[in-house]
């Protein structure tokens, strides 16, 4: 139970360094990349924003379409299986590690 702490408070402070470092310019070409990805992020929902404008301003079908995806989305979702319930109970820190997995090019020093 102790190494179980113990691996999980690393987990996430390692987690919480490694975030920290991609915001503050400790590592240079990670910022980069995570500032480049916003600015293309940014430019992306610019341009669906205005082209959604052009093709409906008022907003009367668009509005009419994504209420009924909504509704039939919301019908669809079912109650969570005991396996499933089962599953996340087990490691709540199971995303935090693939994360770090995935951003090891960051320092968390």
């Amino acid at each position: 139970a102790m190494s179980d702490l113990e691996d999980n408070s690393n987990t996430f402070v390692s987690f919480l360094e490694r975030i920290a470092n991609v915001f503050n310019f400790a590592d240079g070409s990670a910022t980069l990349l995570v500032w480049t990805t916003f600015g293309f992020a940014s430019l992306a929902l610019s341009m669906a924003a205005y082209l959604w404008f052009l093709l409906d301003g008022e907003g009367r079908w668009s509005c009419g379409i994504l209420g009924g995806v909504a509704c039939v989305l919301a019908s669809q979702a079912g109650p969570a299986t005991e396996a499933q319930e089962e599953d996340e109970e087990e490691d709540p820190f199971q995303t935090m590690t693939y994360v770090n997995q995935m951003m090891s090019c960051v320092p968390d020093d």
